[in-house]
């Protein structure tokens, strides 16, 4: 269906397209290796995961202690220098006091620096209160916020407990946080990992209007027993997309659309080498295709 421009010979209204990008968190052993077949499959934007996890793992070289934000953006100035585009940056919090608080402030100040499109605020602790019983750490992230309305740029929140992990918790967030620089990262495979018995499309349709960014991510389930009582693992897995089982990529491109989204999106999955690697990126870019996510937008007005 048309929107009523288009039927009087009107040129419709185009959407811009989404921009995606591929996470830093999905190469393998050979982290170099594995971003030039990244480049050479044309993902030549990135959104760069600095949590503490994401660097300990590349290389397979353990980072002893948290590395400093000099440290991390030089990384971002090396893969800019390479030719790729940093996209988004994912950056990680102990908690809500007033310390870690102050650290965040200084990262997203200094992820400014490197120019993505939004940046993801992941907090460590899951035992946090409800951020409407914490006014001081309500008021410092609408500071964070001001600086970043300032910049133009978008920080969202990673989904996962205990602000984020279900789509109550994430409306009370950010109705609690009220500020324009504030939404959501939705990630599809991390939702799925902390409400197994939702679905994750759905979730999405309730809270789509709060969400900024979009990380699209397949849950592995391939080692749980039907049946057997979920249990979230330590450490997830994320398959190449179409092979994890808890994803309708379709459906999620068809929701998109609806609403003529208009934040970004990044893939990631998991990988243990290079090889490995490699393959759930052609697999992943072949699915992704299949359900539209390279297409033109459609014209503003129309209804899948």
């Amino acid at each position: 269906m048309r929107d009523d421009a288009s039927k009087h010979g009107a040129k419709p209204t185009v959407n811009a397209p989404m921009l995606k990008a591929l996470s830093t968190a999905a190469p393998g052993d050979d982290f170099d290796g594995c971003l030039a077949i990244a480049k050479e499959a044309g993902w030549t934007r990135l959104e760069l995961d600095l949590r503490q996890h994401a660097l300990t793992n590349r290389r397979g070289e353990a980072i002893q202690g948290f590395p400093s934000f000099a440290v991390r953006g030089g990384i971002a100035l090396n893969l800019q220098s390479q030719g790729f585009e940093i996209a988004s940056v994912v950056v990680d919090v102990d908690d809500a006091s007033g310390a870690s608080l102050d650290l965040l402030k200084r990262d997203v100040q200094q992820a400014f620096d490197i120019r993505p499109q939004w940046i993801v605020v992941a907090f460590r602790d899951e035992t946090m209160p409800p951020l409407a019983e914490l006014p001081h750490a309500r008021d410092a992230l609408r500071r964070i916020g001001d600086l970043a309305v300032e910049k133009g740029f978008t920080l969202c929140l990673e989904t996962q407990p205990p602000w984020c992990g279900h789509y109550r918790e994430m409306a009370a967030t950010i109705a609690c946080l009220d500020h324009p620089a504030w939404k959501l990262n939705f990630d599809t495979g991390r939702y799925q990992l902390y409400n197994f018995e939702s679905v994750g499309e759905v979730a999405l349709l309730k809270i789509l209007g709060l969400v900024g960014s979009l990380r699209i991510t397949d849950l592995d389930i391939s080692d749980h027993n039907a049946g057997a009582d979920w249990v979230p693992p330590a450490v997830p897995r994320f398959a190449p997309l179409g092979q994890g089982g808890c994803l309708d990529l379709g459906r999620l491109r068809q929701i998109l659309d609806a609403v003529a989204f208009a934040g970004g999106w990044s893939l990631s999955f998991s990988a243990q080498s290079t090889v490995e690697f490699g393959t759930a990126l052609e697999h992943s870019t072949r699915a992704l295709r299949a359900a539209g996510f390279f297409d033109p937008p459609p014209p503003q007005g129309y209804s899948p």
